[in-house]
């Protein structure tokens, strides 16, 4: 698994036009739950016109230094299928929770045609500076209207391994904090956790 970039700090609201894909996990220190969510800004290819599928064949790790917990009910209900099943979760209780799931695509199941793209829910109990997102394996983006392809034009935009696999799209995963109440005049503070280039 090749690890993420170097961990920079930016202020919140940070241009999205530098990259195809951004992967947000946004955390609430208040109630120490979080979202994780994909929202594609690149060019759609060819003549496609709708999103279909933002993230599919999802792989991640959220890690920090306290107790993580993703539970079933609180992923994209697009993530289960007859066929496919629920997502596999693993590390519950722990610091670090890994997410394997693949959300079905037309013709097979009813993808969530949002963007951004809910992926799940999760709940926190360390440091919120700790908090931190990797991807591997490969991660998809699917796109419908395409009228050579019925099926929709799918592209990888993120190719973790094997190890030095270039992602054919820019992309980045931002950590956005939301403070207390007692900080609330603070805006909230994106840390960039990774960045991956076309090659």
């Amino acid at each position: 698994m090749k690890t993420a970039a170097c961990l920079a700090i930016a202020v919140a609201g940070s241009a999205h036009a530098d990259v195809d894909t951004v992967f947000t996990v946004e955390f609430d220190v208040t109630t120490s739950t979080g979202e994780i969510r994909a929202e594609y800004f690149g060019q759609l290819p060819g003549a496609t016109t709708a999103i279909g599928t933002v993230w599919s064949n999802t792989q991640f790790e959220l890690s920090g230094d306290g107790p993580l917990v993703i539970e079933s009910f609180d992923v994209n209900p697009g993530y289960f299928s007859p066929i496919f099943g629920g997502p596999t979760i693993t590390g519950n209780g722990t610091n670090l929770v890994r997410f394997v799931g693949v959300q079905p695509t037309p013709p097979i199941g009813n993808p969530d045609p949002s963007n951004p793209l809910r992926v799940t829910d999760f709940s926190y109990q360390g440091s919120p500076d700790q908090l931190r997102m990797e991807l591997f394996g490969q991660n998809t983006a699917l796109f419908l209207g395409d009228p050579a392809n019925p099926f929709g034009t799918v592209v990888n935009y993120v190719l973790v391994d094997p190890p030095g696999g270039v992602s054919p799209l820019e992309w980045r995963i931002d950590v956005i904090i939301i403070p207390a109440p007692a900080a609330l005049g603070v805006a909230p503070i994106v840390l960039v956790a990774a960045r991956r280039r076309r090659k």
